[in-house]
């Protein structure tokens, strides 16, 4: 048999496949049977094949698709003085996912769209990953990612080190962040570096909210609040 991802089949009963990650469907390049000539194309996959058309159906330039990775041929003759004849074309192709959803403050990279493909997320420094870190694309009629989108979402405290650059956020920005919240971030520069902080905006509650910074070792060396 030849290489099933293409190829041409013409005046006899076939049955092509092609791997479970494709599709395979079928051009009609001509068709001109005589009579009492018969041509069916089913799928399989079920308790019993399914017909896509036949002879009736068929006409010059019609394309045939299946639900899955498999496509039976069948041609019945009589042998008559002046048989007919006909000609299908048929390549594969590669089932894949669409591409994921990048999250709002956040990346996404991929290594395949592909069955077996994954999913790479990651946060933007100050946000956390709500979700798995890594999807992996399911082979399926139509294949679809092992799980929803994840989403960077403000942490509400944390540990950066090494830290060279970035930012930090109120839980839920841009957003008001809610009540009863304690939140503590450390970070730490790399060594022989000093970390500065530029306040961007600060805006809390008129009643009892704080932002402290302090500098290590010193325990207190500064106690940031805005004016009213």
């Amino acid at each position: 048999m030849p290489d099933p991802a293409i190829g041409c089949i013409s005046h006899s009963e076939v049955h092509h496949c092609a791997k479970a990650t494709s599709l395979l469907p079928l051009q009609v390049q001509n068709i001109s049977l005589v009579e009492g000539e018969t041509i069916t194309v089913e799928t399989l996959g079920g308790v019993e094949p399914v017909a896509l058309a036949n002879e009736s159906f068929l006409m010059r330039g019609q394309v045939i698709r299946g639900p899955n990775n498999q496509v039976v041929v069948r041609f019945q003759s009589p042998a008559p003085a002046n048989p007919g004849t006909f000609h299908f074309h048929f390549q594969a192709y590669l089932l894949s996912c669409a591409f994921p959803t990048r999250p709002a403050y956040g990346d996404v990279s991929v290594t395949s769209l592909h069955s077996g493909g994954s999913a790479y997320f990651s946060c933007a420094t100050g946000y956390q990953l709500m979700g798995p870190a890594r999807l992996t694309c399911l082979n399926a009629t139509r294949p679809f990612w092992s799980s929803q989108e994840p989403t960077c979402v403000a942490a509400c405290g944390g540990v950066i080190r090494n830290a060279t650059v970035g930012r930090i956020v109120s839980p839920g920005f841009p957003a008001s962040y809610s009540n009863n919240l304690t939140c503590h971030w450390l970070l730490e520069a790399p060594p022989g570096q000093r970390l500065h902080l530029h306040f961007e905006k600060v805006s809390l509650a008129e009643d009892d909210d704080r932002q402290v910074c302090r500098e290590s070792p010193i325990p207190q060396t500064a106690i940031a609040r805005p004016p009213f």
